[in-house]
């Protein structure tokens, strides 16, 4: 079930890029239900009233990096990778994507196919209109949530993650400390008493399922005590399930949304107060964001500080950025000289969550896509696609550096 919910996932993903007004729709319909073998057949799909396909470019929508109809999709972003890696998926799994498309109205994207079922038994009607958006934040009242006196540990080996985040939380009044790595957590986690641990779950070394292994073996009271929550850039459907089943208190997923982090805040240490936004915005920075960075068209710079919190955090986010731009762009050269693919997803891995962090959204879906393909195996299609990212990588790493001088850039 996880690989369809990740085929699922990708084509939502897919409609929404491709939809500018109008609506994405999802459709799963039990079409057959085998109570014998407990297995039932559904019918998903998922349309959209977007740009839809020309007939003589429906050949080309399978084949990686051609994009369709560029005239109209030239500010989108990705390589649309993910509707051939999901073709083969499907085929391996005895079903086919249906494409239906009129040019100008819409497409729908479909496929039926056979899953086996735990338990018959019905789970009872949701209703999405008696849910909360979010339980650690009040947005009637424009409160958030504050904690002083806490203390957590941030774990992350990418340096610029530990900043952004280390941002985001000043306006919570959380004294945060910071791992570069699991060996720094598992010495810090021993000589401090933390309320709460964000643990990357990718990390080279030792990841973050290693390290909470480690943990629980080494203080096992403390760690069963302690609220350990993984950091993922991954995001899939399932994740939460695996990472639960590893041994975590939770999940969040990077790059970090700040009302997502307040709420797990608030229901894992609690015993913080409501402020409100303006309150807490009189110790903010005031530095504003420089007409330079508004020029360079790869950059959302309001999504990077949405993500960075404020204008303070995200320039020293793009100072951090551009400076590791040399070291990791030689590293990918290196890694596919030399076909080390596994050091490669994690270089990828590491740079989808950068790029999103400073709104570099193309770089970002670039990178996802690569991750993707170099752990599933397509190394001709990382081969022949990887030079070119690597090349615009580069070259926005020069427009970041030439648009902010270092005196300028945060702390």
């Amino acid at each position: 079930m996880l690989r369809v919910k990740q085929i699922i996932a990708n084509l939502l993903s897919n409609g929404v890029k491709y939809t500018e007004k109008g609506s994405v729709c999802l459709e799963v319909i039990c079409k057959e239900f085998d109570r014998d073998k407990m297995k039932t057949r559904l019918y998903v799909s998922v349309s959209d009233t977007g740009m839809g396909i020309r007939p003589e470019d429906m050949k080309k929508l399978f084949t990686p990096f051609d994009r369709l109809d560029i005239s109209h999709t030239r500010n989108i972003e990705g390589t649309g990778l993910g509707l051939t890696i999901f073709k083969q998926l499907l085929h391996v799994m005895g079903s086919e994507l249906v494409v239906d498309s009129v040019y100008g109205k819409g497409s729908r994207f479909s496929f039926e196919i056979w899953q086996g079922v735990s338990d018959a038994e019905p789970i009872g009607d949701y209703d999405p209109l008696d849910q909360k958006h979010n339980a650690g934040h009040d947005l009637e009242n424009k409160n958030i949530y504050t904690a002083p006196g806490k203390k957590i540990l941030v774990v992350d080996d990418t340096p610029m993650n530990l900043q952004v985040i280390t941002g985001l939380l000043k306006r919570t009044k959380i004294t945060v400390e910071t791992a570069s790595g699991g060996e720094e957590c598992i010495s810090k986690f021993g000589t401090n008493d933390y309320d709460l641990v964000f643990l990357d779950y990718r990390m080279p070394v030792l990841d973050g399922v290693e390290t909470l292994k480690k943990l629980k073996e080494t203080y096992p009271q403390k760690a069963d005590e302690v609220p350990i929550i993984a950091l993922t850039a991954s995001a899939i459907l399932g994740d939460k399930e695996k990472l639960i089943n590893a041994g975590f208190t939770d999940y969040l997923s990077k790059p970090v949304n700040i009302q997502d982090m307040e709420g797990m805040l608030m229901k894992y240490i609690g015993s913080g107060r409501s402020e409100s936004i303006e309150e807490s915005a009189e110790d903010e920075g005031n530095l504003e964001i420089p007409q330079s960075i508004h020029d360079i068209k790869e950059l959302d710079y309001q999504k990077g500080l949405e993500y960075c919190g404020d204008a303070d955090d995200y320039l020293f986010a793009l100072e951090t950025y551009a400076d590791s731009v040399q070291e990791k762009a030689d590293q990918i050269d290196l890694c596919l000289k030399e076909e080390r693919y596994d050091e490669l997803a994690l270089v990828m891995h590491s740079l989808k969550s950068m790029s999103k962090s400073i709104g570099a959204n193309s770089l970002h879906e670039q990178a996802k896509d690569f991750e993707q393909l170099t752990r599933t195996g397509d190394y001709e299609a990382v081969q022949n696609g990887v030079p070119a990212f690597t090349k615009k990588y580069r070259e926005l790493g020069k427009k970041i550096k030439a648009c902010i001088p270092i005196e300028d850039a945060g702390v």
